[in-house]
């Protein structure tokens, strides 16, 4: 691999990059994207923007190597399952933290924050100042996730020539990145519609509200975030929200639509492709989080067990066996005959038994009791009770930091694996929800920064999660009116978190780092102490071939915030 933090204009023609961008087409708009028209001679800032979106949005190699392995497990989304994989142990994994690193600066496939900022440098270049804002914006989103993770990271020289580049400080990183979202949404005039990226914006369609949307909303997150450090910046752009107009509706929820059909695995839903690996399951934090809340988005997040299901089907199969028999045969009626044979096949179906839920489960299990009650067959009764003493939990989350040497003794069929709703291959990759502004209004009203309800604010968010869900507008009422709908006075922020936690599935980018801000929600301890006692990882050591290439920047870097290690504070956490 060639190793350059630049990227640059030249290197890109010299590499061929661009052809292999505009052959290798991630979506099916690159055959719609103006090329240039001198040949390899120049290069057009559409291409690298395309690919930039759809990578940084990210593929399952990247979805899985870093959000899943490392910030979803983190989160206590899901719990690992698979045997030498310990992340959610809290042990570093450096080949995975290093491809996520080189996927945002300098890989040949990836690269996805470079080709953001060299897509702004391009627009500038060409005085298209509209498509140098959009640019700008994604990459102070991918940036954001970048600090998030490290800390200190390279920035203000990273995309010169310089290949040796000085990491900036994560409060530098912050300045740099509010600044420049200011500076594009000043770039972009609420008046003009539409941003004149055509094809190439496979994000936003060309649509210019929605890029100020998601940079006022960006604003707002990144506020409140350095907000236990650096009260003053946060209060300079909370400022600014009574004039802003922020993501508004779950429509506006930024996200990555994938391909449901054709192309290859890279542009499809990530989620259902590592749901194939079968490695993980939900995990326990969350399942037992939404039961204690009575949420009904459990069925939404997570599949029934499997051996439950497995065993209700058993007991269905000896009742179709039985019911066949010539000494019951006018034991059961022909509509009951049937549905014994509809729900032995809707058992079959992995879709179907996520679809049919809690509710529908309980049904075909009274259904089936109710059939062997009325028979007088003794093994009937005995499989029943069986049933009954074996079945265990209709939904149940795996622990998360399960030990090398007791991994083995768990069963994967046991546990909830991700929701079929989820796992479908039109599944859009969510980046930033509407809930999410929502939960961070709350909070800004909670603490005085901004005038408005806070409770309402949290309602909304909470409200808006539930229908992305499905969740009829009765089933949302009764919730908000439950304990868990309402703010207290004791716990208030405690709630907002938690609840900005469960919209967030999947996205732990974003609940990795407002835990370490916040302490919230409460997760369960692993029990395996990793690299960090068993306490939750503050950040990710530098990758193991930056320390090579760049091992001067990155130990001035390690000084300076007190270590390269797993358990060191950021600066927005407290951190040096």
């Amino acid at each position: 691999m060639i190793r350059t933090y630049t990227l640059g204009i030249s290197w890109l023609v010299a590499s061929g990059l661009l052809l292999s961008m505009l052959l290798g087409a991630c979506t099916g708009h690159f055959d719609e994207i103006n090329t240039s028209k001198t040949g390899m001679t120049e290069l057009e800032p559409e291409p690298i923007f395309t690919r930039s979106l759809r990578l940084g949005s990210l593929d399952y190699t990247y979805y899985q190597r870093m959000q899943q392995l490392y910030v979803n497990f983190y989160s206590q989304y899901y719990a690992n399952f698979k045997e030498g994989w310990y992340t959610d142990s809290y042990y570093y994994n450096d080949e995975w933290a290093d491809y996520f690193w080189n996927g945002n600066y300098a890989d040949k496939y990836g690269s996805f924050l470079s080709y953001a900022h060299h897509a702004a440098y391009l627009s500038r270049e060409s005085d298209q100042s509209k498509k140098e804002a959009c640019a700008m914006i994604w990459e102070v989103f991918l940036l954001h996730r970048v600090t998030d993770i490290w800390g200190d990271i390279p920035y203000s020289q990273a995309f010169g020539e310089n290949i040796s580049p000085a990491f900036d400080t994560q409060k530098q990183v912050y300045e740099q990145m509010l600044d420049k979202l200011v500076m594009a949404l000043d770039m972009l005039p609420k008046e003009d519609p539409n941003v004149e990226w055509g094809a190439a914006d496979i994000l936003f369609n060309d649509d210019l509200g929605q890029w100020r949307r998601f940079a006022q909303s960006m604003i707002l997150k990144l506020a409140i975030r350095v907000s236990n450090v650096a009260p003053e910046m946060t209060m300079q752009y909370i400022k600014k929200m009574d004039q802003y107009e922020l993501l508004q509706s779950n429509e506006h929820s930024v996200k990555m639509q994938v391909m449901a059909e054709g192309g290859n695995e890279r542009n499809q839903n990530p989620i259902m492709w590592i749901d194939k690996f079968d490695e993980y399951r939900v995990s326990k934090y969350l399942v037992d989080r939404l039961k204690s809340l009575n949420d009904p988005r459990l069925e939404k997040m997570a599949d029934p067990v499997q051996y439950y299901v497995d065993q209700l089907r058993s007991l269905l199969s000896a009742v179709h066996e039985y019911a066949d028999n010539s000494v019951s045969a006018d034991l059961y009626t022909d509509l009951e005959r049937q549905l014994i044979k509809s729900y032995m096949e809707l058992l079959l179906q992995r879709d179907g038994i996520s679809e049919t839920g809690k509710q529908g489960i309980e049904t075909i299990e009274a259904f089936v009791t109710s059939l062997v009650e009325r028979s007088s067959s003794t093994l009937l009764k005995n499989k029943l009770e069986t049933f009954n003493n074996e079945k265990g939990e209709l939904y149940k989350g795996m622990i998360n930091g399960v030990s090398p040497d007791q991994l083995v003794h768990y069963e994967k069929n046991r546990y909830s694996r991700t929701s079929s709703l989820m796992i479908a291959p039109d599944y859009p990759t969510y980046l930033y929800l509407y809930a999410e502004v929502c939960f961070l209004q709350a909070e800004a009203c909670l603490k005085g920064w901004l005038s408005g309800n806070a409770e309402q604010h949290y309602q909304n968010g909470i409200r808006a999660s539930m229908e992305m869900f499905n969740i009829g507008e009765a089933e949302v009422d009764d919730y908000l009116r439950t304990e868990a709908g309402k703010l207290t006075s004791t716990n208030a922020l405690e709630q907002i978190i938690t609840q900005k936690w469960i919209a967030n599935i999947n996205n732990g980018f974003e609940s990795w780092a407002e835990y370490r801000r916040t302490g919230y929600p409460s997760l369960y301890t692993v029990p395996s102490g990793g690299e960090t006692g068993g306490k939750m990882p503050q950040r990710l050591k530098y990758p193991s071939t930056e320390k090579t290439l760049n091992g001067e920047s990155v130990s001035a870097a390690t000084q300076r915030i007190g270590g390269d290690l797993m358990t060191t504070k950021l600066w927005w956490a407290g951190g040096k």
